[in-house]
């Protein structure tokens, strides 16, 4: 089955005034088709920028790719021009981001701004863009969809802008949505409702999920598979049960410890010490290994994704027999 989403081996840099980051560093990671994935790490890992190389909306002048595939649906985006990256982009590859008040225009009413991809992509004029407008805000359960069509952003509140990205996201079915950090401004009774509303759509619309988040809670209720992204690297992969159950990587256990559970007692609580390495200059072998209570000697060279189970693995030299 070829995937909606396979990266392999994807490297990208930037380049700043204090000299060249190694943002993201021979990351592979793969969707298949109708799977909610996750790619979680602390702020500073690299979510975003993977996201912003898959989609090539980074801004060129500053940040390269340097290696790799990004295959959709079988297809490399990697080597693709400019014009052909907008005809993918809003028809085969979607994304939502984290403010809408950033991307939504403020001089455009929410009817015009959904319907720019449908004539862009499908052509569509006249009633039929009118009736599928309304059926997009209807699937993003807004209640008043000829309202909303007539409304500003900024008649709208927080939720209801965000349910207008994730319609705007899905006007053309696209094969795979990336949604970075897409609850995150929301407080916490309208976040659930927004990713039920997101979780609903997709499944009706049959497209792929890649969600990036550092919030595990959203990870257990929304998604299949967890990528753990670490200062530009994959630290673990994991079916989301196992992960939860048996977390390998020491930087995953360490996430999940600085989690507070009703299920758990306060003392299980823990707290990481350090931060995210500067990409300028990075510490040689594993990442973490500053951060590491396990750290040794051989942690100085980089580990391998290491298999530990059926369905799990492990950037890790602990697991190395």
């Amino acid at each position: 089955m070829t995937a909606a989403l396979d990266i392999r081996g994807l490297r990208t840099e930037i380049r700043t005034r204090a000299g060249t980051m190694q943002v993201i560093d021979d990351v592979s990671l793969r969707v298949d088709p109708g799977e909610a994935v996750a790619l979680v790490g602390e702020s500073g890992c690299g979510k975003s920028m993977t996201a912003l190389s898959v989609m090539r909306l980074a801004d060129p002048r500053t940040v390269r790719i340097t290696g790799g595939q990004v295959l959709l649906d079988g297809k490399d985006l990697v080597p693709l021009s400019d014009d052909e990256m907008r005809d993918v982009r809003g028809r085969a590859i979607s994304m939502v981001f984290q403010d809408p008040m950033t991307f939504l225009n403020p001089v455009l009413n929410i009817g015009t701004q959904i319907g720019n991809p449908l004539r862009r992509h499908l052509g569509l004029r006249g009633a039929a863009l009118e009736r599928r407008v309304l059926e997009l805000l209807e699937l993003v359960r807004i209640t008043d969809p000829r309202q909303v069509a007539r409304s500003f952003p900024h008649e709208l509140s927080g939720g209801m802008r965000q349910r207008v990205l994730i319609a705007i996201a899905l006007t053309c079915s696209p094969k795979l949505l990336i949604a970075d950090e897409p609850t995150t401004a929301l407080d916490v009774t309208i976040q659930a409702q927004v990713l039920d509303v997101l979780k609903t759509s997709l499944r009706e619309l049959g497209t792929s999920l890649l969600l990036i988040t550092h919030n595990m809670g959203i990870v257990a209720g929304m998604c299949d598979r967890v990528y753990v992204m670490y200062a530009g690297r994959i630290a673990e992969e994991a079916t989301v049960d196992d992960v939860f159950a048996a977390p390998k990587h020491p930087y995953t256990q360490g996430l999940l410890g600085s989690v507070l559970r009703h299920d758990r007692p306060p003392a299980s609580f823990t707290v990481m010490g350090g931060s995210v390495p500067n990409l300028i200059d990075p510490p040689a072998g594993c990442r973490f290994r500053p951060r590491c209570p396990h750290a040794m000697d051989i942690c100085h060279t980089d580990p391998p994704l290491i298999p530990v189970g059926d369905n799990q693995g492990a950037a890790c030299w602990l697991y190395r027999q």
